[in-house]
């Protein structure tokens, strides 16, 4: 069975050096099948580090609405798997 598309509503928010203020907030939609998916999107579209002394991302996310746009497999105009 083919694996959902999802087109997630996110705002990206880059946090500041001791990660405890939001110092931007950037409104983005990514399509990826699971959260796990728009994490790694979201790190790599923005440059995203990990501070090992503090122990936080630079960068994080919060969902403002999710919808289905499509599925990993294609079909043809006859319904059957291409």
């Amino acid at each position: 069975m083919a694996e959902p598309v999802y087109e997630w509503d996110i705002e990206v928010r880059r946090l500041n050096t001791y990660g405890d203020r939001i110092e931007a907030r950037t409104p983005v939609k990514i399509r990826a099948s699971t959260k796990a998916e728009v994490t790694t999107k979201v790190r790599a579209m923005f440059g995203a580090t990990y501070d090992d002394f503090r122990g936080f991302w630079s960068h994080t996310w919060a969902l403002n609405g999710v919808t289905e746009v499509a599925s990993t497999t294609a079909t043809t105009d006859e319904g059957e798997t291409a």
